[in-house]
């Protein structure tokens, strides 16, 4: 992923390579720490309330986000 200058643009290039590193950065922190967390935090939530027994509520959630960290840096984050 990436921005590219549109030949409309009136900002100067480095305003825009700017932007282009913080968007990069926000997507990248958003795939690799965030969406994992996350998404492990739910699991672990999920079977808690579906009756599992802690450790291996813990043990799930933490394979759920350790694949989707997997997922993320595979297919997402380049």
């Amino acid at each position: 992923m990436g921005i590219v200058k549109n030949e409309g643009d009136k900002l100067p290039e480095d305003l825009i390579a700017g932007r282009a590193k913080t968007y990069e950065t926000m997507m990248n922190v958003g795939y690799l720490v965030m969406m994992p967390i996350s998404l492990g935090f739910v699991m672990l939530i999920a079977l808690l309330m579906l009756g599992t027994s802690i450790p291996m509520s813990i043990l799930l959630g933490t394979a759920t986000g350790l694949g989707v960290l997997a997922f993320a840096k595979v297919f997402l984050v380049h």
